[in-house]
């Protein structure tokens, strides 16, 4: 294809074959059977993200707008990996040619690119709601992470534009089937373009590491610190904001595991000159993590929150289950346990009104322990 610089030969590669490069086979269709499910998975994760709504009163907004965003990142990014195989045809054509390769491969580079931003966000979210509860009150609410997004988003758009400018290119991946930003042919821009982005992802890698650390030493103090008179105030916090800490840190320590290895591989063959392609079981795995890390977010969500829990379990209340701990049971279970609460409550005020006015006391006391 005139003009369109596809990795297919041995100045980029280490051994692939010309004429089966571009065919379609047995790795394209895994990968684009992966990403159809990743994509799915994420469908279903956002029907049950954005309903529920945001919480402002216990300041957990934040991790709830950055997760409602990562969602997104990751839901586009499956589809976009999905249908990118379909463009190239046997001969490491594209359809749409140049332009088209490009324009993919930029929205494609800047999904990938956003995500670990937002992980980063969130643990400094949690980290500093920690450390600093105060000012974290008082200043870091939900306005703020809204600016936050808006300016990363800002700076990616043009981080990855540099390309149009004649710094780096997007190219034609044939044995994967995907445009994406040029990291291999070893020309100036192309190296620094990569080290820019690779610089980034260590920088954000050690952040979220250390942070996350913090974060858990800040957890385990203030538990030591809170006497034993307030174990009402513990098991609200564990209940509430301590889900989201352990959420936090879990996507955290999953984006630490898919992305170190792709980071700590390129900055190895950069270092030694390996400015090409290379193949084998390590380039697989380490690429083939990174497009892990969208599909195992959502359950990453779903184990750690109780909303998000009992929202899933409301889709499958349909199925004929017996089981008393299967999904559509244990939703069961929790309404009928509901219909108890509310019954006994609704016995209790009768009782306390037939047997005289609440004291203004007695009921601040009983509206503080259901808060």
């Amino acid at each position: 294809m005139s003009g369109f610089q596809v990795y297919n030969n041995s100045n980029f590669t280490d051994g692939v074959n010309i004429t089966t490069a571009c065919q379609w086979n047995i790795a394209k269709t895994i990968l684009t059977f992966v990403f159809a499910i990743t994509f799915l998975v994420n469908l279903f994760a956002a029907l049950v993200i954005f309903r529920i709504p945001i919480d402002k009163s216990r300041k957990l907004a934040n991790v709830q707008i950055c997760v409602r965003i990562l969602n997104i990142l990751d839901l586009c990014q499956a589809f976009l990996m999905c249908i990118m195989p379909f463009f190239v045809s046997s001969d490491c054509g594209w359809f749409g040619g140049v332009p088209s390769c490009s324009i993919l491969g930029y929205i494609g580079s800047i999904l990938l690119v956003i995500s670990p931003y937002i992980v980063t966000v969130m643990s400094f979210d949690r980290l500093l709601s920690v450390w600093r509860p105060l000012y974290y009150r008082s200043h870091f609410n939900m306005s703020v992470t809204v600016k936050i997004v808006v300016c990363i988003v800002v700076f990616v758009l043009l981080q990855m534009a540099l390309p149009f400018v004649g710094v780096g290119r997007y190219m034609l991946y044939e044995g994967r089937g995907v445009c994406l930003l040029d990291m291999y042919s070893g020309d100036a821009g192309s190296i620094v373009i990569t080290s820019l982005y690779m610089g980034e992802g260590l920088v954000s890698i050690i952040l979220v590491a250390v942070w996350s650390i913090l974060t858990v030493v800040g957890v385990k103090r203030m538990s030591s610190q809170i006497p034993q008179s307030s174990q009402m105030n513990r098991q609200a916090r564990k209940a509430n904001i301590g889900q989201f800490n352990k959420m936090t840190l879990a996507i955290g320590v999953l984006y630490i595991v898919c992305y170190l290895p792709f980071v700590a591989r390129k900055f190895i063959e950069m270092v030694q000159g390996k400015h090409y392609l290379t193949t084998g079981p390590a380039a697989s795995i380490t690429f083939g993590l990174i497009f892990l890390n969208p599909l195992a977010n959502p359950i990453v969500y779903v184990a750690f929150i109780r909303s998000y829990r009992s929202k899933v379990r409301h889709y499958f209340a349909w199925l004929p289950c017996r089981a008393a701990n299967c999904a559509c049971g244990a939703y069961r279970e929790d309404q009928k346990k509901k219909t108890r609460h509310q019954s006994t409550v609704s016995a209790i005020s009768i009782t306390s009104t037939s047997s005289g006015p609440v004291s203004p006391n007695s009921r601040t006391s009983s509206t503080s322990f259901e808060l």
